[in-house]
């Protein structure tokens, strides 16, 4: 989690010292995102967590109208009060969506990438031996098990599709998972391979809807896994996946907490 809270922190220009506050924070995000009806005060503890956060980042804004610095508020103060390209609102609706999604998924590639690794180590040692493999690995973590299991989308119009009606206003869960395990498309789709080559998975989505944040997130789980290279010969989770926290989401895909041995 560090990693790429710490690095979407910076770039929004939040104090490092505000870590530990942004995640809980966005622990309480996470229930209203996909999230079942059965957890508690899943509405209570979403709305808590987006009225702290948005009176953290308005406070942030008041300061960077004040002193302008080198970071993304600043660029979207300056949209806002030069081009009027945003209203109030909507400044710190994206401020907190960028802090938001920009650790959360990530956060979640790496570890499921961990856990895919630890049960394919032949996967792992192949990297290790072929280090210059690691932009198309990360493409296979991102197919294989991605960090977002789906993205909601509203029907435009009424149509049928796969003998399905579709009626205009519905909303529906796209799963993304599943799109990355189509054998029309991977083949053994089920398997582990990073040397995948085409890779045409869609976990970043696609058309206007594209992630904004795919290229740090690439980024960084490449440079995590090259400095996991460098140290360490193997790595162990060390506890049976199937005893592992998930989180219960629709969207989510990723543990609470994963604990693991590193051997040098």
């Amino acid at each position: 989690m560090p990693l790429p809270a710490l690095v979407i922190m910076k770039m929004l220009g939040v104090p490092r010292d505000m870590l530990f506050k942004m995640k809980e924070w966005s622990d309480d995000l996470i229930n209203f995102v996909g999230s079942p009806r059965t957890v508690e005060d899943k509405y209570e503890r979403a709305r808590r967590g987006v009225i702290a956060m948005a009176d953290f980042f308005s406070q942030l804004v008041a300061e960077r109208r004040a002193q302008p610095k080198n970071d993304i508020l600043t660029y979207l103060v300056e949209a806002r009060d030069e081009q009027s390209a945003l209203t109030d609102d909507e400044l710190v609706a994206a401020a907190m969506l960028m802090l938001f999604a920009g650790h959360e998924t990530t956060t979640n590639l790496l570890g499921n990438a961990v856990m895919a690794l630890h049960a394919n180590p032949d996967q792992w040692e192949h990297l290790r031996q072929s280090p210059g493999s690691i932009e198309s690995a990360v493409e296979e973590f991102l197919r294989f098990d991605g960090p977002v299991l789906s993205t909601a989308r509203v029907v435009a119009r009424s149509h049928e599709l796969g003998g399905h009606s579709l009626e205009e206003g519905q909303r529906m869960f796209v799963m993304l998972t599943a799109a990355n395990r189509d054998p029309k498309v991977f083949d053994e789709p089920d398997r582990l391979d990073i040397g995948r080559k085409p890779n045409r998975h869609v976990t970043f989505g696609k058309g206007a809807h594209f992630c904004l944040g795919a290229p740090l997130a690439r980024l960084e789980a490449k440079t995590a896994f090259n400095e996991l290279l460098k140290r360490f010969q193997r790595i162990e989770v060390a506890k049976p996946i199937e005893e592992l926290d998930w989180i219960d989401a629709m969207v989510m895909r990723g543990v609470r907490a994963l604990p693991v041995r590193l051997h040098r």
